[in-house]
């Protein structure tokens, strides 16, 4: 993401490319402009507004709401969020996940990791993104990625075989229930 100018309205927008590896596979320009598409349909306090989609130097766009403030990684800054920041912020998430799911849309990118649908190549739906929230949330918890790895097959072995520690016992200020 890239903050820019919009000079026909005089505002700052955040600015998504499709990547230049991609750019010229006409399936990913078309999933590229769907999900822009898709992306502009719902309404919602969470979810960015999507300005426009276009082409500048045969370059692929997504022109989108710049939002100011800190990102969630931010806020965190490696250690564990209060739980009442993580409820507030995992309400939020799931709600604007409700609002695309409710739309049909898929938002597949929610975090860094990369759900077992999509490891297994198999068919996403809305469990890729309620996959995705639980990864944010546990992050929230405890500070740091559940599933770490210094290579991707490391990454993907780990989110498709191994059991999590609850977040209360890695940080005790949860209350048991939260990893339930």
């Amino acid at each position: 993401m890239y903050k820019a100018q919009d000079t026909r309205f005089h505002r700052f927008v955040a600015v998504k490319f499709l990547p230049q590896n991609v750019a010229h596979d006409p399936e990913s320009l078309g999933r590229f402009q769907r999900e822009a598409r898709a992306g502009s349909a719902p309404n919602h306090p969470n979810i960015c507004t999507i300005y426009d989609i276009g082409e500048e130097n045969g370059q692929a766009f997504i022109a989108m709401e710049f939002l100011e403030g800190a990102t969630l990684r931010e806020h965190m800054a490696g250690r564990p969020l209060d739980l009442d920041l993580i409820l507030t912020f995992g309400i939020e998430i799931a709600d604007a996940l409700d609002a695309a799911h409710g739309k049909g849309i898929i938002h597949r990118d929610t975090n860094p990791l990369i759900s077992p649908e999509q490891i297994r190549g198999k068919d996403l739906d809305t469990r890729t993104d309620l996959f995705s929230v639980g990864v944010v949330l546990y992050e929230m918890a405890i500070g740091v990625l559940p599933f770490r790895g210094d290579t991707s097959d490391i990454i993907f072995n780990a989110i498709l075989e191994r059991s999590l520690a609850p977040p209360s016992r890695i940080n005790p200020e949860l209350p048991p229930s939260f990893s339930r």
